[in-house]
């Protein structure tokens, strides 16, 4: 009788476990550049922040177009996910895919150094992140598995 209710606890805790895991992944690529990109108000002050999370919330989506409703359902899932003041950068992935990564300022800390002196004309970024699936392009670096800058250029788009 030990037996079977250790097993069916090591069974459960397996189960849990994964579920848990199930949007945790690992993301290979290079820094992209985008000159003009809706990111994260990191930096931002608190009044700023709140401001825009009022007008998030008394916004009537009923009467707004197209592009008022993709700032109102991007800044709704970043406040959503706890997202709104953290760093982000976009990642090409190895299958061409641009991602956009959210990460805490300590796992900025280890990536921005590199970006400040990048040279975009011989020079790339290459990172490996464990990251949090938040949706098909937005993601959360939970860790950062290294960060090199390596002889190649830049990929950057307006």
């Amino acid at each position: 009788m030990k037996n079977i209710y250790l097993l069916s606890s090591l069974i459960l805790t397996l189960i849990s476990t994964s579920c848990k895991n199930q949007n945790i992944e690992i993301i290979n690529g290079t820094i992209y550049i985008k000159l003009i990109e809706l990111g994260s108000l990191y930096k931002a002050s608190d009044e700023k922040i709140n401001t825009l999370k009022n007008e998030i919330d008394k916004f009537d989506l009923s009467e707004g177009n197209e592009s008022e409703k993709y700032y109102y359902n991007y800044y709704k899932l970043m406040f959503k996910e706890n997202l709104v003041d953290k760093p982000c950068f976009l990642i090409k992935n190895e299958d061409g895919k641009i991602k956009k990564v959210f990460c805490s300022l300590a796992n900025y800390a280890k990536i921005e150094p590199f970006l400040l002196d990048l040279d975009k004309s011989s020079e790339q970024i290459n990172l490996s992140l464990k990251v949090k699936k938040i949706n098909e392009s937005i993601y959360f670096a939970n860790e950062i598995i290294s960060v090199k800058k390596a002889e190649g250029k830049t990929e950057w788009s307006n």
